[in-house]
């Protein structure tokens, strides 16, 4: 199969959008939730801080230091709550899919007459556990997950880009080579915030 006229416009949008996708998936979605922290915090502090500075009365360097202050708080706080809420969302995801297999695997040992998955207390004791321990094992593991999808969704777009040559099997290295990219390119950032921690 041949690849696409380089004069079509289709090819050059999903091709540049795939590359930054497979590329630099995960540090981008890390820029983005920093930006989209900061940005919304320093917001918020700077209408919290005219606010004081109307009810408090606060004139020139005061009104200047008032909100400056209160928007720089802003930023930090917004920073840390988008991180918050990341944690946050993979924890949920990881116990919810911990608590949905540990029922579906349950409800399999039962049909099978597996004797201790008849016992009711070790199945809702198991439930609380396996959720937690996911729960907890999806925090750290985010980059991965974040990191694998957007290598395969670059790797979807480029391949269609370029129409999918040699019957597809050129996504399965452009995939990896993606995938190892983006894990190599997470390292600085890991033992930077191991740093400021």
């Amino acid at each position: 199969m041949q690849l696409p006229d380089i004069d079509q416009f289709g090819f050059y949008v999903p091709f540049a959008i795939g590359t930054i996708c497979l590329l630099f998936g995960w540090l981008l979605y890390r820029v983005i939730l920093v930006l989209a922290g900061g940005i919304l915090g320093g917001a918020i502090g700077v209408g919290v801080g005219q606010l004081f500075a109307e009810l408090f009365d606060a004139q020139g360097t005061s009104e200047i230091v008032l909100v400056a202050g209160l928007a720089v708080l802003g930023i930090i706080v917004g920073v840390l709550l988008f991180q918050f809420l990341h944690a946050l969302a993979f924890f949920l995801s990881g116990a919810a899919i911990g608590s949905w297999g540990t029922i579906e695997i349950f409800r399999l040992l039962r049909e099978h007459q597996v004797a201790f998955a008849q016992n009711d207390l070790i199945f809702a004791f198991s439930i609380p556990v396996v959720a937690l321990v996911l729960g907890l094992l999806a925090v750290p593991l985010s980059k991965y997950v974040i990191a694998f999808a957007s290598a395969a969704a670059g790797t979807f777009l480029i391949m269609g880009a370029l129409g999918w040559p040699y019957g597809g099997w050129l996504a399965i290295p452009v995939f990896l080579f993606g995938l190892v990219i983006q894990l190599a390119f997470g390292r600085p950032w890991e033992r930077r915030d191991e740093d400021e921690d």
